[in-house]
């Protein structure tokens, strides 16, 4: 069984509060840290979400990105619509996630789940047991940290960003993840912090998880939940992107795109490449790549020069 099998899987409380307190008050496990070896040059981080109606629209971005190079590829949740699945078995896995995706899944590139609130409508547990099922399927934990070098990738869960478990895990994560030597640091999550789309601006206890745990700690900070690709500029050197036009409907944006950002409805996903100098300093270049039918056009692009992790 692979190495994610044995990692101790757990189920969020999701009526527990934040407590303010420095110890978990309820007795979980919390996740390990995946470590990886260093990203090849070149390598491609691919990222989607609100992906899974099944309809052309996502075809045709699985193909695109079949297409892509991918070293990897993010789903950044609701990646079943409307209601989630029932369980591992309900047959909306293979129609709107894994017939899709088959080429890349098959051909061994490993997708990594976030869980997104429309999942949360059914039971998101049963993506534990898919990810035991299928090898490039990676889901280890709701929420789950993970190094590849320099390079470090924290997955949220922002459906039940209260949940004090991962509260006192996220404060935590980023010391670990500065000893490792993180000097590229990505946070993602569902719901972002800002956004021009229908949802607007996180309010309540979203805005201040996001605000407290991840702004001016993370080099990006990167989302889905509103249906368009976005760069929503940058707060206390967090980098704000939303990538959610994996196939869900389409939606037109609510508020006005700033100057220096961009905003588009399409279907698309977003690429991420590290790039280093002779050094070995790293830059990070992203491209938002809206998808046509079979047409794929880069529509935004952007490199910036990355922090790490900031306690």
């Amino acid at each position: 069984m692979k190495k994610l099998a044995t990692l101790m899987l757990i189920t969020l409380s999701i009526t527990t509060l934040i407590t303010g307190c420095n110890e978990p008050d309820i007795d979980v496990q919390i996740p390990e840290l995946m470590e990886h070896g260093p990203l090849p040059h070149g390598a491609k981080i691919c990222i989607i979400g609100d992906t899974g109606m099944g309809n052309s629209g996502q075809w045709y971005v699985g193909k695109a990105l079949a297409g892509e190079g991918c070293h990897h590829v993010r789903v950044l949740g609701d990646v079943i619509y409307p209601n989630g699945l029932e369980d591992s078995l309900d047959p909306q896995f293979q129609d709107k996630f894994y017939l899709p995706y088959k080429d890349l899944l098959e051909g061994g590139v490993p997708f990594y789940m976030i869980m997104g609130n429309h999942d949360f409508r059914g039971d998101p547990s049963a993506w534990l047991e898919l990810a035991q099922e299928h090898e490039t399927i990676i889901f280890p934990n709701y929420f789950y940290a993970e190094t590849w070098g320099d390079l470090c990738i924290t997955s949220l869960e922002t459906d039940v960003p209260s949940n004090a478990v991962q509260e006192y895990w996220a404060r935590n994560i980023p010391e670990t993840l500065k000893e490792k030597g993180c000097r590229i640091s990505i946070a993602m999550a569902h719901h972002p912090l800002v956004s021009v789309g229908k949802h607007g601006n996180a309010k309540g206890k979203l805005k201040e998880f996001i605000e407290n745990l991840i702004i001016g700690k993370y080099d990006l900070y990167i989302t889905g939940h509103d249906h368009q690709l976005s760069d929503e500029g940058s707060i206390e050197g967090t980098q704000l992107l939303i990538s959610g036009g994996g196939g869900g409907k389409l939606r037109k944006l609510k508020y006005e795109v700033k100057p220096g950002n961009f905003g588009l409805k399409a279907y698309g996903y977003l690429v991420l490449e590290i790039i280093r100098d002779a050094e070995g300093n790293p830059t990070v270049h992203y491209v938002f790549k809206k998808v046509k039918k079979n047409e794929v056009t880069p529509v935004w692009e952007k490199s910036l020069t990355p922090q790490g992790i900031r306690l």
